[in-house]
């Protein structure tokens, strides 16, 4: 309601003119009535009446025609029936004015009589209209209908002229002169209003709408009702209250058609207006998607002709609209991916049209107004206007860089970046193609794994490892043929399928691959010597899936490195080591906690002086359930996992402990040798740790030595740092297995070693390999000219100690002298190891003197 209020109260179109005025009369007729009485002049009164129904009727009539004129372009059931019902209304006010009192002679004398009658037929016609039409829903009906309504309006108002200009009263009178309104005629006008009333409500509560019609609908009915009132109160035709009730019908035909003409004219003008704008924004709109919605966008007629393309089609096709404009596209645009001609009849954009389906290609080929032809995926749909198939319209996109994209996601998930050989996915895929394309149906699947390489890595850094792995790549690559099929497995390992069952064949091509590796690889500035070891399935006799025969190379791998060889096949004996290994990996993290490890002492003697000047600490495991184990099959279990750092700490700190409890009781000073390993000396806070080792225990660091490997040397700039570090502690530095690394003897001099282990290998064989004895001279010459001191481990004999000293070499450690003694033990045994050494070095003196 406040909308409609607010609607109808303002001053726009001039209502609110209107409403003041008839407040004006309304006050006017409260307070004046009496001395108002004929105050235009009861021979004005006449003209008066006239004008005012002139405007009436013409009011009527312009709703009658305006409705008449929109009905076809809206098809509203509401406008129809209110022009039709309008149209009766304004001929039934025509007749009511050719009738009032005082008209000339027009078929019949005017009377009262059918002047009273006419207007409160045309009145309760409107009212009782309006009700019927605002209680009824509004549909959409056949322009056909105009002519029904407009004829049933017709026949309706022909039928009262007849029944009320018969020349026999055929109705009571209404009004009686001098007296005034009678009875029937207030009771007809409240009625009337009544049914305003019953309009109001409809309007106000069913409608609750803004729109404009409505509003004015329920303003008509407040004035038509006022208009009611008044003409049931005057008492002739020349009483003010018949001017001011003929006043508020006047006023409620107006705001009746005010409410006609806004919603058959002025709204629907309105909403032209802004459908044409809306219609202009969505122009602007779908030109600005298709010109930036990154996809070519081709409409084609029913005949493939061209009638828009955007600017992201010109792109990239090099053609531009006006150059294709109403010519067929395909001709000019689709082609094989050789360049050949598509036939019309198989271009899927023109069967879109012309079919109605809607196709999707993932891939095909255009060419480009230079010929270039590029591969694109597209979507070709009909084009349909009314219900009718016109054209279609291709929405297509380059996919140039997508196939390469997709190329490279297929080479990257089949091949090894590193070193661009296929990986094991790709063996996999293709494990059923290669079984079918054995010659004898037998193969060879063999694990090649690069020696050390974590210490290379550990060492010199992931890079300088990666050059490795890509050097040994090509060596292997450049010595299998084209029948054979190279991988990369995972880290350091390859694996190469042989087209041979033969195990004799396998050995021949391995010794092929193996003899390769006798040449160093050239990595940055180093020569490396690198070797491999090899573990052999057979297909089919050790499996025929891949990841069984996988399973079974490694476990020959394996085996393979716990024996030292160089290659080795498949066995089934093998296959609890596996599980034997990863029980030993499992106690070993437990180990330290359970104090299973131990540390025991070999002594190192002076050969010349014949005294014990050192001990070197070694690792032993004592297993709840295994026993003592060696710590070769140990320690590369702890340097794989890890666990190496946290017990290379327990040994240095246990080693320290007991050197300095034995100074305590009384054992001369002796320096205790312990190893490092490649992952310790890697470690950040390597030197620290061992200060804080040092300060802990109260062990001098003169009488600690550390001992390092060659494979420890190769990044020389963190080698040299960390030990001069140490050496500013006072630390010893030892290499120890000197001659069986990668490292070149030139970086001795450059770092601060005071002695050189002589490898036991070396040692073992001296008696059988001059080569070995001519190694061992030129080690001890070589430290002698550095001023380093030499000692040899794993002297067994007399011969060998002998063999030694006669190249000048002073000190040995081995099984000659003592075995590795528990703490306990040594301190017991301590005077008769020193008694031991004595006897060596005298039996040598004694035999110098014969």
């Amino acid at each position: 309601m406040k909308s409609i209020l607010k609607d109808c109260l303002t001053l726009k179109n001039g209502n609110g003119t209107i409403i003041a005025l008839s407040v004006l009369f309304l006050l006017l007729t409260v307070f004046f009535r009496e001395s108002l009485y004929g105050v235009f002049g009861e021979q004005n009164y006449l003209t008066i009446h006239l004008i005012m129904e002139f405007f009436i009727i013409t009011i009527a009539f312009s709703i009658a025609i305006q409705s008449w004129m929109v009905f076809p372009h809206i098809l509203s059931s509401y406008r129809l029936w209110i022009g039709a019902l309008f149209f009766a209304v304004g001929l039934l006010e025509v007749a009511h004015a050719i009738t009032f009192k005082g008209m000339p002679f027009f078929l019949s004398e005017s009377s009262a009589y059918k002047a009273t009658w006419f207007f409160m037929v045309s009145r309760l016609t409107e009212v009782v209209g309006l009700l019927f039409i605002v209680t009824s829903k509004d549909r959409l009906v056949s322009s056909s209908k105009r002519f029904v309504a407009y004829t049933i309006a017709l026949v309706y108002a022909v039928f009262w002229l007849i029944a009320l200009y018969y020349p026999t009263s055929l109705f009571p009178d209404l009004v009686k002169e001098g007296v005034g309104t009678t009875t029937l005629k207030n009771n007809l006008q409240y009625a009337g209003m009544a049914v305003e009333l019953i309009i109001i409500y409809v309007v106000a509560v069913r409608f609750r709408s803004k729109e404009v019609f409505n509003s004015m609908l329920v303003m008509a009915s407040v004035y038509l009702m006022t208009a009611d009132y008044f003409f049931t109160t005057y008492k002739s035709v020349y009483d003010v209250n018949n001017f001011i009730g003929h006043w508020f019908q006047l006023a409620g035909f107006y705001f009746l058609q005010r409410a006609v003409y806004q919603s058959s004219v002025e709204e629907p003008f309105l909403k032209q207006k802004e459908t044409e704008n809306l219609l202009i924004q969505n122009e602007r709109f779908l030109q600005t998607i298709t010109s930036n919605m990154g996809e070519g966008l081709i409409v084609m007629n029913g005949n493939g002709e061209l009638t828009y393309m955007n600017h992201e089609a010109e792109r990239l096709l090099g053609w531009s609209e006006e150059e294709l404009l109403r010519k067929n596209v395909h001709d000019y645009i689709h082609r094989h991916k050789d360049g050949g001609y598509i036939p019309r009849e198989k271009c899927y954009g023109l069967r879109a049209g012309k079919l109605g389906k809607v196709y999707r290609i993932n891939e095909d080929y255009f060419i480009r107004k230079d010929g270039v032809i590029f591969p694109v995926s597209y979507a070709a749909s009909p084009f349909q206007e009314e219900g009718q198939e016109t054209g279609s319209i291709l929405v297509f996109r380059d996919i140039t860089k997508m196939k390469k994209d997709q190329e490279l996601i297929q080479y990257m998930a089949f091949y090894d970046e590193l070193t661009k050989l296929p990986n094991i996915r790709y063996l996999k895929e293709r494990w059923d193609e290669t079984v079918k394309s054995l010659p004898t149906n037998k193969a060879a699947i063999l694990i090649l794994d690069i020696n050390r390489f974590k210490n290379i890595n550990e060492a010199l850094g992931h890079s300088f490892g990666d050059l490795i792995l890509q050097a040994a790549a090509n060596r292997l690559h450049e010595n299998i043929s084209k029948e054979m099929q190279l991988c990369r497995l995972t880290g350091d390992e390859f694996v190469l399928v042989l087209p041979t069952g033969d195990e004799q064949e396998v050995i021949t091509i391995y010794n092929r691959i193996h003899q390769s590796f006798k040449e160093p690889i050239q990595a940055q500035h180093l020569l490396l010597n690198v070797t491999m070891r090899c573990g052999v399935a057979l297909y089919p006799e050790d499996g025929a899936n891949l990841d069984i025969l996988l399973q079974h190379a490694n476990s020959a791998l394996v085996e393979a490195q716990n024996k030292n060889k160089s290659v080795q096949f498949y066995e089934l004996s093998m296959d609890g080591k596996a599980l034997d290994h990863l029980v030993f990996e499992n106690d070993l993290y437990h180990a330290l906690s359970k104090n299973e490890l131990h540390v025991v002492y070999q002594p190192q003697v002076d050969i010349f002086k014949g005294q014990v000047i050192g001990l070197e600490a070694l690792l032993r495991w004592q297993h709840p359930v295994h026993g003592w184990i060696s710590p070769l099959k140990f320690i590369s279990i702890a340097e794989e996992t890890g666990l190496i750092i946290p017990i290379g700490q327990w040994i240095l700190r246990t080693a320290c402990l007991q050197v300095k409890e034995w100074q305590d009781r009384g054992i001369p000073p002796l320096r205790v040798s312990v190893n490092l390993s490649i992952r310790q000396f890697y470690q950040q806070n390597l030197v620290d740790s061992i200060k804080d080792i040092l300060e802990e225990t109260g062990l001098p660091a003169e009488y600690l030595e550390l001992e390092i490997t060659e494979s420890m040397m190769m990044n020389i700039e963190h080698t040299k740092k960390t030990l001069d570090d140490l050496k500013e502690l006072g630390i010893r530095i030892a290499v120890d297995d000197f001659g069986t690394g990668y490292s070149s003897l030139s970086y001795l001099k450059h770092l601060p070693v005071d002695r050189l282990k002589i490898d036991k290998s070396f040692v073992q064989d001296i008696v059988n390999k001059d080569s070995d004895l001519t190694i061992i001279s030129t080690i001890i010459s070589m430290a002698h000219f550095l001023n380093l001191e030499v000692i040899a481990e794993g002297v067994e004999t007399i011969f060998q100690k002998e063999m030694l000293q006669s190249r000048h070499c002073t000190q040995v450690q081995g099984y000659l002298i003592s075995k590795p003694l528990p703490p306990d033990k040594l301190y017991d045994e301590f005077n008769a190891i020193g008694q031991k050494a004595k006897e060596v070095v005298e039996a040598y003196v004694e035999k110098g003197m014969e």
